[in-house]
């Protein structure tokens, strides 16, 4: 089965959303009130960070309408990779305002810096796909 334009489209939009993100993730509180051109209207910063949510989720349930329009039913394995890439986007979401200082310091003392947990996670994932890989043959 093709797939390479359809790894060449989430590559776009990957690319696209880190752009978004890396800006968003400079912003400071003040900056959600400050003003910009929204449809001939000027609306806060705020108000466009919230569309751009909103306009994820609509044309979410508009590709999906599409896919049961086409009869795609997905297997398991698929809907797994789905809610992995998710929990994935959780986890950017959270890291995307930090700064690097925040990387090294732990909630309390003897708990895992921020920086620490992200290494055991690349640490297990790298396990886990080692683990696939042999599981495949």
């Amino acid at each position: 089965m093709a797939r390479e334009q359809v790894r060449q489209l989430l590559a776009e939009l990957a690319a696209s959303h880190e752009d978004i993100m890396e800006k968003l993730a400079a912003l400071q509180d003040a900056d959600l009130e400050k003003r910009t051109a929204w449809g001939g209207r000027e609306m806060t910063i705020r108000f466009i960070i919230g569309q751009v949510g909103n306009h994820d989720r609509e044309h979410g349930i508009q590709v999906a309408k599409s896919l049961q329009w086409l009869g795609r039913q997905f297997t398991e394995a698929e809907m797994a990779v789905a809610k992995l890439m998710q929990a994935r986007g959780e986890l950017l979401g959270m890291l995307a305002a930090i700064d690097d200082e925040d990387l090294d310091r732990g909630p309390k003392e003897g708990e895992w810096t921020i920086r620490q947990t992200l290494q055991h996670i690349l640490d297990v994932q790298k396990r886990y796909c080692s683990m696939i890989e042999k599981g495949l043959g």
